[in-house]
């Protein structure tokens, strides 16, 4: 896991905490411009086309087809501060200013051009409500939209966008704003009272693939397998260091078979880990293990690298029920992660 958020795509870093917060304690003041981006004149013009106009949004659940992406938003939830505050991967989430919350939405986007494009080089996400525009939270969500890698074309990736927005708020259309000299805005309308969609894909840890499934991440296929609770008992010669007492030494066992070019190891690119009640606990532990999955030799394409993986999670989990693997690039969320059921 990273040890600090990377906002570096929320317009140039930082800056886009800045500008959230500033917005919010100035109450987000609507901007005097054409909310589709255009200049006077051309906002006066009859017949703009759907979705060009907050007043006249794509209906919830249409896919629009916007520069190179089909898009589709959903799952949009108001006050949901604490969970995004809690959750957020990097700790590093700014609350909102008094009288705001914070509310997300979904994006599932496939790429349709030439060559390979990440959404976030060619979009920034907002929201319009009550006349004025809101920006994205100065906070990272566990699978923020944000963090998506750039992806080939026919490829797609989805995430959530989360958003500031005063309380109690009417009415809010989200949109994505082209991040060109045209910069027109696309909006599309969301029912709040729709049940939520949850991924079949495995990205979700509400909808995490069965035991023994194979999770595909960048150049790898991974496979984690065979969680042993408790494995490693305190006082056992093979731990070197200081066991926690409210800690367990869990181990399971990683087969990893690289697609790629070139010679790799299969440590320096995939992190593996336990998630259990909205946690990630990575993959670590001050005990030495044997065929342990660092050691693995290197390998190249079509190559299989296996070993022993472990963890530190809560003493008084006793269930494997609860817990999943989780699999992502190694020291970061730039990619998907996916959940394993353990058994």
């Amino acid at each position: 896991m990273p040890s600090q958020p990377v906002y570096a795509p929320r317009l140039a870093g930082a800056a886009i905490a800045a500008l959230t917060v500033a917005a919010a304690a100035f109450g987000c003041s609507a901007d005097t411009s054409d909310p589709a981006g255009n200049s006077s004149s051309e906002s006066a013009t009859a017949g703009a086309a759907p979705g060009s106009r907050p007043e006249d949004p794509y209906p919830p659940g249409t896919e629009v087809e916007v520069a190179d992406w089909s898009v589709r938003l959903s799952n949009l939830r108001f006050d949901v501060t604490d969970e995004v505050l809690e959750s957020d991967p990097y700790g590093y989430g700014i609350g909102p200013s008094p009288g705001n919350s914070f509310a997300t939405f979904a994006i599932e986007a496939t790429y349709n051009g030439a060559g390979s494009s990440a959404l976030w080089y060619e979009f920034t996400f907002g929201a319009w409500a009550d006349g004025a525009f809101y920006l994205p939270c100065p906070a990272t969500t566990v699978d923020d939209i944000y963090e998506t890698p750039e992806v080939s074309s026919g490829k797609a990736v989805s995430g959530t966008i989360c958003i500031e927005i005063p309380t109690g708020v009417g009415d809010v259309v989200p949109y994505l704003e082209q991040l060109d000299s045209n910069q027109a805005r696309t909006f599309i309308a969301i029912d709040p009272d729709a049940p939520e969609e949850v991924p079949t894909d495995g990205t979700s840890s509400t909808a995490p693939l069965p035991a023994g499934s194979t999770a595909e991440i960048g150049n790898w296929q991974i496979t984690p397998s065979n969680l042993r609770l408790d494995a490693i008992s305190a006082g056992d010669p093979d731990i070197w260091g200081e066991l926690p007492a409210d800690r367990q030494i869990v181990t399971y066992d990683v087969t990893g078979t690289y697609t790629g070019t070139g010679i790799v190891s299969m440590v320096f690119e995939i992190e593996v880990g336990i998630w259990a009640d909205g946690a990630f606990y990575p993959e670590d532990c001050e005990a030495t293990l044997p065929g342990y999955w660092a050691d693995a030799p290197d390998v190249e394409n079509g190559g299989t690298a296996t070993g022993t993986a472990c963890a530190e999670i809560p003493a008084d989990i006793t269930d494997t029920a609860g817990l999943l693997f989780y699999v992502s690039v190694a020291e970061d969320l730039t990619g998907p992660v996916y959940y394993i059921q353990t058994g």
